[in-house]
C-alpha cells in the first residue's frame, strides 16, 4: 500500500478546505503562518516539494543535495514553524496560500 501523500490528507479533511477563522486553532494556525515568512529560500523550496508528496530522496535528487542536507532543511522548517511532523509543516503551507 502506498502512503497517502499530504494532497490526499488534505483532500480527506473536510475542515481545510476554507481558511480557518473561529476555531481553537485559529490563534496556532496565524502564529504559524508568520514564523513561514522565516524560512529560508531554500527551506521553501523544500517545504514546497514536501507539500507536493516528494520523499526526502527524492526532494534530494530534485535540489542536487544530499539526502542528509535535505533532512537538516526539514528539521530546520519544523523548529521555524514549531511543529513536530512534516505533515503539520505542509498544512501550515497550505493554510498560508488560502488564508493570504
Amino acid at each position: 500500500m502506498i502512503a497517502p501523500t499530504s494532497v490526499d490528507l488534505l483532500q480527506q479533511d473536510p475542515t481545510l478546505t476554507a481558511c480557518p477563522l473561529a476555531d481553537s486553532r485559529t490563534s496556532r494556525a496565524i502564529r504559524r503562518r508568520r514564523r513561514l515568512g522565516n524560512l529560508s529560500p531554500r527551506e521553501w523550496e523544500v517545504l514546497e516539494l514536501l507539500a507536493s508528496g516528494l520523499g526526502t530522496v527524492k526532494v534530494a535528487r530534485r535540489l542536487y543535495l544530499s539526502p542528509i542536507t535535505v533532512r537538516h532543511h526539514v528539521q530546520g522548517i519544523l523548529a521555524t514553524l514549531g511543529v513536530h511532523r512534516r505533515i503539520d509543516a505542509v498544512l501550515a503551507w497550505v493554510e498560508s496560500l488560502r488564508c493570504t
